[in-house]
């Protein structure tokens, strides 16, 4: 059962970081196997906070080291995440599930691609945790690291050997999360890997739908100008000149970037009359006046008709 509020002494202390005062709480009795509202043990926090001196204390006293919060973390999560270098090389020492995953199905290796923790990763992979493992989407750490624009733990996964040839549960390979993040730094690296940038997802999309539809318009470019197929269509019959038309109501900001793109896809020859499944042209997905606006400057200037 969750105690209320940190009601331990030794609850408060770890998280102030004051691990003299812990130690000391921790040999003089206090209980090493409470969990706080969220599921947390003292360990939980000693490996947070990077006590080593405190996981080591507590673990002598018997805390599972192990032992999961309510959101399915480990120690060893905490502190790969927080990147307190020394207790991770600790507790993996002391014998921590390296590969372990919380309840979202991420591994240690995983939360450090993703928060962009490369001393982290280094100490894991150097402890031979799986490279290429996956989480429930099917993305490996080499993925979630360029999705999210974390290009020196990307190009750390590469070094060691992580597979560039990987594909997530919907076909989508490196350069598809590339459109999440618009990095052409490993855009660059990708393509110099052999990647194909008109490699096809499950949806027959590619790495420039995903880009349009994102509205990065710097990618966009990087994409085209190293050959990108701007009329290819996905199963819906949908260009990446649809995907950049269309409107977003909740994200008005992205319905900007995705007219930057748009403007790039036409001036390097976008079919703008193309019809989707439905006979949608772009124009027709473009659904606020002042998009519709844009879009018919650019038609015009084009010499595009208006359908």
């Amino acid at each position: 059962m969750a105690e209320k509020k940190n009601p331990s002494r030794l609850f408060k202390v770890l998280e102030r970081g004051q691990e003299t005062f812990a130690k000391f709480l921790i040999l003089f009795g206090s209980e090493v196997h409470l969990k706080d509202e969220r599921g947390r043990t003292p360990l939980h926090w000693a490996s947070a906070r990077g006590l080593k001196g405190c996981c080591n204390s507590l673990l002598k006293k018997g805390a599972d080291l192990n032992c999961i919060d309510f959101d399915g973390n480990a120690p060893l999560h905490l502190a790969a995440l927080s990147g307190k270098t020394a207790t991770l090389s600790f507790l993996l020492g002391k014998g921590a599930t390296i590969d372990c995953k919380n309840n979202a199905g991420l591994t240690p290796l995983h939360q450090c691609a993703l928060n962009g923790k490369e001393d982290s990763a280094s100490i894991l992979l150097d402890h031979g945790t799986p490279i290429d493992e996956k989480n429930p989407e099917g993305k490996t750490a080499l993925h979630l690291a360029i999705q999210n624009a974390q290009a020196k733990v990307a190009e750390l996964l590469m070094l060691h050997g992580a597979d560039i040839k990987t594909t997530d549960e919907e076909g989508k390979t490196l350069l598809h999360a590339l459109g999440y993040s618009g990095s052409i730094a490993l855009g660059e690296i990708l393509l110099n890997k052999g990647l194909d940038i008109n490699a096809r997802d499950a949806h027959g999309g590619t790495p420039l739908h995903e880009t349009a539809n994102q509205g990065h318009k710097e990618a966009a470019e990087f994409l085209v100008k190293n050959g990108s197929d701007v009329n290819l269509a996905d199963i819906s019959g949908k260009t990446a000149m649809h995907l950049a038309a269309q409107s977003d109501k909740h994200f008005f900001g992205l319905i900007k970037r995705r007219q930057q793109v748009a403007e790039i896809l036409i001036a390097n020859g976008a079919e703008v009359n193309a019809k989707d499944n439905d006979g949608n042209t772009p124009l027709h997905l473009a659904t606020t006046d002042e998009q519709k606006k844009t879009l018919e400057k650019l038609l015009k200037r084009r010499g595009g008709r208006k359908n």
